[in-house]
């Protein structure tokens, strides 16, 4: 490793540590020592993935912050490195695994340089500021797959309703249930969770108004009721009164299966709800 770099550290943490005894700090510099020279090979790493992105500008720009952090690296400026790793966090707004990865491994050595200066506590932000930025691209990832699980049930839905195939009505629905659902978790994402609800309850109408029995528009009315526990009329008021019609609509038909004027009663109550808005 360069030496400058050794005697940067060296100086960085005599500072911070004015009181330590002198067997103490050798241990503490050759410990440090190791961390320098395994930030070293990431280094060398990180450049082998920012070459092998495609050529343009995101590339190109990469190269040259990388080159100039480096160069501070090895010069012992353990400032102005982090600094220039710090600004390869562009990096993660691009949708390439192999520019992310490098953004990883850009936050992972600006974090290095902080702690091998003898600062924990900037090292201990920059790898929180990680985590937290690799929670938020999960949950973009995850939004992403619930999209596209609630075209695949869409697609089946249409096709059930378009052409009379009650199987593809039963494959939406598993497909709502099984797949969509668990990625739409009601506590961390309400409203696609509502959304999903509101779909399902759909997709179960179509099919029960098909069927002699109850049961499947029975588990429409609970489809709808619950995602009328997140569209509610003051944070959504339209998809609030379009979910009520929808309700209002399955109510009419269960009422005119049955000899009572209940479901009835309560179908005028949805319509009249969804009215208001």
């Amino acid at each position: 490793m360069q030496r400058q770099t050794l005697r940067a550290i060296a100086l960085e943490l005599g500072a911070r540590n004015p009181g330590l005894g002198a067997e103490a700090y050798i241990q503490l510099i050759r410990a440090r020592a190791d961390n320098a020279a395994a930030a070293q090979k990431t280094l060398a790493g990180l450049q082998r993935t920012i070459e092998s992105l495609d050529l343009g500008g995101e590339r190109i720009r990469a190269l040259a912050i990388l080159q100039q952090a480096q160069t501070a690296f090895e010069s012992g400026r353990l400032e102005e490195a982090e600094a220039g790793f710090a600004e390869l966090s562009f990096l993660r707004r691009s949708e390439l695994d192999p520019a992310r990865k490098a953004w990883a491994e850009a936050a992972d050595l600006q974090a290095d340089s902080a702690a091998l200066r003898g600062d924990t506590e900037a090292a201990d932000r920059i790898r929180l500021e990680k985590v937290a930025a690799l929670v938020r691209l999960q949950q973009d990832f995850g939004r992403e797959q619930w999209r596209t699980e609630l075209a695949r049930a869409g697609d089946w839905y249409d096709s059930g309703v378009r052409l009379g195939k009650n199987q593809d009505l039963l494959r939406a629905i598993r497909i709502y249930r099984d797949a969509v659902l668990p990625l739409a978790p009601r506590e961390r994402v309400p409203m696609d969770w509502a959304a999903t609800q509101n779909n399902l309850g759909n997709a179960l109408t179509a099919l029960g108004e098909r069927e002699s029995g109850t049961a499947r528009l029975e588990e429409a009315v609970r489809a709808f009721r619950s995602a009328l526990g997140e569209y509610t009329r003051e944070r959504v008021p339209l998809q609030w009164a379009m979910t009520q019609n929808n309700l209002g609509a399955l109510l009419w038909t269960l009422g005119e299966r049955e000899s009572g004027t209940a479901r009835l009663e309560e179908a005028v109550q949805a319509f009249r709800a969804a009215l208001a808005e």
